[in-house]
């Protein structure tokens, strides 16, 4: 018999693309963004082309899009 889950406001089962996605980011893309030494840069490179796709997927600019890791990250206010 198969379930219907419905408690979508704790968690959302993630679309096979996303798992992919991230399951190579977690294996092959950890390195720090921040970091000027290769590893690093080449996150830096992934994290601006998703913020763009997101920004493009929404329909903004990407200076004005915020992609947080905090849970709380929909109460931070936008920039002016």
């Amino acid at each position: 018999m198969s379930s219907v889950y419905l408690d979508n406001n704790a968690t959302t089962r993630p679309a096979d693309a996303v798992v992919a996605a991230m399951s190579l980011a977690f294996r092959e893309q950890w390195a720090n963004p921040s970091s000027v030494h290769r590893a690093g840069q080449a996150v830096r490179r992934e994290i601006i082309l998703a913020r763009s796709a997101v920004a493009d997927l929404i329909g903004c600019e990407t200076n004005i899009l915020i992609l947080s890791a905090n849970r709380k990250g929909h109460i931070i206010p936008p920039r002016a």
